[in-house]
């Protein structure tokens, strides 16, 4: 994957490359040339150390979507800003993202039922058990802001929700509402 990406990176200066490695490449250019200098941003996933550290040394951003707590979530987002230092990258260009699965409702026994019952037909596995391996979250706006505030805080600065598909719609409006609350 890494020599995949610096490839990536080699074509999308526009400019004739020569390559030797996994691919074999004599004079090859990629055209148009990217509309963003460098080529598009590339996000990586993972929570383990090796992708915490791939993370920080090749990627632009980090978009997780394992289990945890906004807390560990920055202590890994920290890790990663120290191993894009080490490899001489500054990481104040970086992007920090959470994918999370949430349901508002102003009824938080509502909600955690929409979101238990969206898991167990999405994962076929007890909600409970998703809930340990997912960045998953029920309750009323305010205590969802709470908790999507929580990982603008520890440097999210993009955070992609997944809603539980029971009034998407409803939950959309209340999110863009929700929108002015956030830290972001």
């Amino acid at each position: 994957m890494i020599e995949e990406i610096q490839l990536c990176r080699a074509l999308w200066t526009g400019e004739k490359i020569d390559w030797e490695g996994r691919w074999t490449v004599k004079g090859g250019q990629l055209a148009p040339k990217p509309f963003t200098t460098g080529g598009p941003p590339l996000w990586g996933g993972g929570g383990v150390p090796d992708a915490l550290k791939r993370a920080g040394r090749y990627f632009d951003g980090w978009l997780p979507s394992g289990a945890g707590t906004p807390r560990e979530w920055g202590e890994k987002w920290a890790r990663i800003r120290q191993h894009a230092v080490a490899a001489g990258r500054d990481p104040s260009g970086m992007t920090g993202a959470v994918y999370t699965t949430i349901a508002v409702n102003d009824d938080t026994a509502k909600a955690n039922a929409e979101l238990d019952h969206y898991l167990e037909g999405y994962y076929m596995q007890p909600a409970q058990v998703i809930r340990q391996q997912q960045y998953c979250f029920a309750g009323d706006r305010a205590a969802v802001t709470a908790w999507l505030n929580e990982f603008v805080e520890a440097g999210a600065t993009h955070i992609c929700a997944r809603f539980t598909g029971n009034e998407d719609e409803r939950q959309m409006e209340v999110l863009a509402e929700m929108r002015e609350e956030l830290s972001v």
